[in-house]
């Protein structure tokens, strides 16, 4: 990909997600149209409109906090580690559950 930099956060603890970055990511809709890609997933979905992190611990000087801190994620602490990705604002009140295969759950 052209001019593609990744930032990658320093300091994550092995207990946190790796954290990454592109400081001139922009949205799917904001893209010039010759590099604009489909907007809408055929499945219907058309964007994230929330993370969770859940996990055993969060130390308040982790990475995951502070995205935490700063509204980008929200975060709770559970059994065991699972990411939550919500789409379109969770309006047909329906998901689907990735585990036992991936700690992963979909609502949209």
């Amino acid at each position: 990909m052209p001019d593609l930099k990744l930032h990658i956060a320093e300091g994550a603890g092995p207990e946190e997600p790796m954290w990454c970055y592109m400081e001139a990511g922009r949205a799917p809709a904001d893209a010039p149209p010759e590099r604009r890609q489909p907007l809408e997933h055929p499945c219907g979905l058309r964007e994230i409109t929330g993370v969770r992190i859940v996990s055993l611990s969060l130390q308040e000087t982790s990475i995951t906090h502070a995205m935490m801190h700063a509204g980008v994620i929200s975060s709770k602490m559970g059994p065991e580690h699972l990411l939550e990705l919500e789409f379109d604002g969770g309006r047909r009140e329906k998901g689907m559950d990735f585990r036992p295969d991936l700690p992963l759950v979909f609502s949209w």
